[in-house]
């Protein structure tokens, strides 16, 4: 079975838009675009600029921008695309919280890459996602039903597929369940997925299956090597609507508190299938401003990222 890979660019678990159009953006062969903290404060995301080095140019493509509200919470993750004629609206979600909690209950994603394509403003994907967790704050229940668009022109045809995630959890130890369903409720997938945890959260190993009826087949297995530094996702509100577990597909955002740098997987039989590194630099308050992302079956670095912080 295919592993869906997902760059850590472009952040399958966060978002894209709301920016119609921005001022221009390149990265040259010069300092990188880096905000310095002024304060101790300075330590939540503001934007995160991703560039294609495979592309052979330094033309920032992918733009994250993050909003928030008076709690420091994550209300809005936007992202935008770099083509020519300047910034244009990808994909935005929304977050939802319960009162005064400060981690959210509601994920609403839309995603405009089919409006782009097809110049037809009401050509959207939509998905939302809710979450459920136990006293601990860690997720044991998330549901998402996304709704995609399948024909390029009106009227169109929409299906939906509906995902549910199932958690437990045993001293650092998880337990994972996923199935994915189609609008009237057939079983299209069913996985399990077993992983360990260092002191910290970070999942350093872990096993995927496939559940066939009565029959569970091993798909992968996962490994992953951290920095001893602070992640800056895991400081955002939204950290808990990360992926709790890899599941069939490789993130780069999990909900650990460290930096990844390593994922070694190997196929069901053992044999290499992929290994993906990523070297950071940090500030000086060890937070990551730049990371390099590489993979085994492509040469070269495949995109750089950049980050800037903001005080709230």
């Amino acid at each position: 079975m295919e592993l869906f890979k997902k760059m850590f660019g472009m952040l399958a678990v966060l978002s894209i838009g709301f920016i119609s159009c921005q001022k221009d953006f390149t990265i040259e062969d010069g300092p990188d675009p880096v905000e310095p903290p002024g304060v101790n404060d300075s330590i939540y995301l503001n934007k995160l600029y991703q560039v294609d080095s495979v592309a052979g140019v330094n033309d920032s493509i992918f733009l994250t921008t993050f909003f928030y509200d008076g709690q420091k919470r994550v209300q809005l993750s936007t992202d935008s695309i770099k083509e020519a004629g300047g910034w244009f609206l990808f994909r935005t979600e929304k977050f939802q919280y319960s009162g005064a909690d400060t981690i959210p209950f509601k994920k609403v994603t839309y995603d405009y890459e089919k409006a782009l394509g097809s110049a037809d403003p009401t050509a959207i994907d939509s998905t939302i996602s809710y979450y459920q967790y136990n006293a601990a704050g860690r997720n044991i229940y998330d549901s998402t039903v996304e709704v995609e668009i399948e024909n390029d022109v009106p009227p169109y045809e929409y299906t939906s597929t509906i995902t549910v995630k199932k958690y437990q959890y045993n001293g650092n130890n998880i337990y994972g369940e996923v199935m994915v369903m189609d609008e009237i409720g057939t079983l299209m997938r069913h996985g399990r997925d077993t992983s360990i945890t260092d002191v910290n959260g970070n999942i350093i190993a872990s096993k995927y299956y496939m559940v066939n009826g009565a029959v569970t087949d091993l798909v992968f297995t996962n490994s992953f090597t951290y920095d001893t530094k602070i992640d800056p996702f895991c400081r955002l509100s939204i950290c808990r609507s990360f992926d709790v577990l890899p599941f069939e597909e490789s993130y780069q955002l999990l909900q650990g508190k460290n930096n990844r740098t390593k994922n070694i997987i190997l196929d069901s039989g053992g044999a290499p299938y992929l290994e993906d590194n990523t070297v950071y630099t940090y500030n000086s308050i060890n937070f990551p401003v730049k990371h390099q992302h590489t993979e085994s079956d492509y040469p070269g670095i495949i995109f750089k990222a950049f980050y800037t912080y903001r005080a709230l």
